[in-house]
């Protein structure tokens, strides 16, 4: 679905680097290579690699990673390797490479069965090299905050455009016997 929405991810998360400076200081101690599973057009990725490090960016949005590459051209320093793949499954990369794997903002979460988290985990876990880290960044699911989400139709956000003003509207709904927040988006 993302191929669909890429401009309006950009001009969602244009801006929003609360983690960055923590994934950039990882990166900077652990070393290369690093990959980022779901890595969409590059918010983590492309900071990374402007520091000097080899990075590899996996996603399934054809539109994400194209967008990645157009402003990878862009960079000076570090190298910028995409793959268009599923992260559930076995990925055409060696096996013991990489010093850094990266699950951002919710990423995992996009799985839809725990299933699929575990296989994308166990993928993640081939390709790190056997002293790599992993970091999985996901929100906290407190009863208060899931009941928060699940209150209603949400406003998230209104971002102004030089064709006009993009809102951003959510309605979530909690599934706890199959611990899953469904969750359906429209701009």
């Amino acid at each position: 679905p993302y191929d669909d929405i890429a401009e309006l991810y950009d001009i969602e998360h244009e801006g929003f680097d609360d983690d960055v400076a923590l994934m950039r200081n990882i990166a900077s101690i652990v070393g290369d290579p690093i990959i980022e599973f779901g890595c969409g057009t590059g918010r983590i990725l492309l900071p990374i690699a402007a520091d000097g490090h080899a990075v590899t960016g996996v996603d399934t949005s054809v539109e994400m990673l194209r967008r990645l590459q157009e402003r990878a051209r862009e960079l000076d320093g570090g190298s910028v390797n995409v793959v268009q793949a599923d992260m559930r499954t076995e990925l055409p990369l060696p096996a013991d490479t990489f010093g850094v794997g990266i699950f951002s903002l919710n990423g995992l979460m996009h799985l839809e069965t725990q299933e699929e988290q575990v296989d994308a985990l166990r993928e993640a876990a081939r390709v790190l090299d056997p002293r790599g880290q992993l970091v999985v960044d996901l929100f906290n699911p407190t009863p208060e905050y899931l009941t928060q989400l699940t209150s209603g139709p949400q406003l998230e956000g209104v971002w102004t455009t030089v064709e006009g003003e993009v809102e951003k509207w959510s309605h979530r709904t909690l599934r706890p016997a199959a611990q899953a927040l469904d969750t359906r988006i429209w701009y």
